[in-house]
């Protein structure tokens, strides 16, 4: 579930850095980390979307080699690559959610 307010990075990295307890910032910013993996979100998106992993690849400038990466786990992508993927699928509002959710 998401939170009503959505923390950016900088706001989550500022409390992390200012908070005397780990465990209660944790507890107090679950709902701003994402629970399911990046993985999962793309895979979604491609099926919403319609579109194989070579389109996406493409559309979003991104290396075929890149996304198999990503697909198989062994990557993660930065925010600045996932905006990239959110606009090659044409998927703003999925993809802001999902950038702003995952860590940078």
């Amino acid at each position: 579930m998401f939170p009503l307010t959505i923390k950016d990075t900088d706001e989550l990295q500022q409390e992390l850095m200012n908070t005397p307890d780990l465990e209660r910032f944790l507890q107090e910013n679950e709902d701003h980390f994402r629970s399911s993996n990046i993985t999962d979100a793309l895979n979604s998106l491609l099926q919403s979307k319609q579109l194989s992993r070579a389109e996406l690849a493409n559309r979003s400038c991104t290396s075929e080699v890149y996304f198999y990466q990503l697909f198989s786990g062994r990557r993660f992508p930065s925010r600045n690559r996932l905006l990239c993927i959110c606009f090659g699928a044409a998927a703003f509002t999925e993809c802001v959610t999902i950038s702003i959710v995952c860590p940078a």
